[in-house]
């Protein structure tokens, strides 16, 4: 079975929207200037409502045609400069110490764990691995097993994960439901016993603030 490439996905995402933007602007900016062909507009023999019309179109297919360029360009780089991807940046964040590894190393030491002890919830909504909790897109991020320090309940179907530090993550993905996320949340204790489970989002809010003042 082939390995999956979970942290590439992430980019493949960002830029197949980033392509459709730029695929639908230039097709908007097409049909602006055939419209605007279909006026006919020679000065001095239309009326000012028609020459307005004319101007405006000609604006619109000028705007999206900027707009789809710019997008097809962010596609292009998203593969061209992954490095400056929000995914890549947030797991250099997490990685002190992979500060000088290169991008590829860097997706394949977390791809590694995934694809070796990976369990997958919500349809592949989330993978957790024995170092690595990988949330698919919309969410897009990966968080180390050893950094998450608790979970609390927000609503009925919404979790947050206390981070080392002070942060938390928020689960909002409509494929992790409040069984799939019970059924994570006990994986998750068991690959990480010391993990703290909160009552209350206040509970979590004390932790955060008593983190915060640590750090100063």
């Amino acid at each position: 079975m082939a390995n999956k490439r979970y942290c590439a996905s992430v980019l493949r995402d960002t830029a197949r929207r980033r392509l459709l933007w730029a695929l639908g602007s230039l097709a908007g900016a097409a049909a602006f200037y055939f419209l605007a062909g279909d006026l006919d507009f020679r000065p001095g023999y239309t009326t000012r409502a028609e020459g307005q019309s004319y101007a405006a179109m000609i604006a619109l297919a000028l705007c999206l045609l900027v707009v789809g360029v710019v997008c097809l360009i962010l596609a292009l780089f998203t593969f061209l400069r992954p490095e400056q991807h929000p995914f890549t940046q947030g797991l250099r964040r997490r990685c002190p110490d992979q500060a000088d590894t290169p991008v590829r190393a860097l997706f394949a030491l977390v791809d590694g764990d995934l694809n070796e002890y990976g369990e997958t919830f919500g349809g592949g909504a989330a993978v957790m691995g024995r170092q690595w909790l990988f949330f698919a897109p919309p969410l897009s991020f990966a968080l180390r097993l050893r950094d998450i320090r608790g979970a609390a309940w927000q609503g009925d179907d919404k979790l947050l994960l206390a981070l080392a530090g002070g942060g938390y993550a928020t689960l909002t993905d409509g494929r992790l439901t409040r069984p799939v996320l019970m059924e994570l949340l006990i994986l998750l204790q068991t690959r990480q016993p010391s993990l703290i489970l909160w009552s209350s989002i206040l509970e979590l809010d004390q932790w955060r603030q008593q983190q915060r003042g640590l750090r100063r």
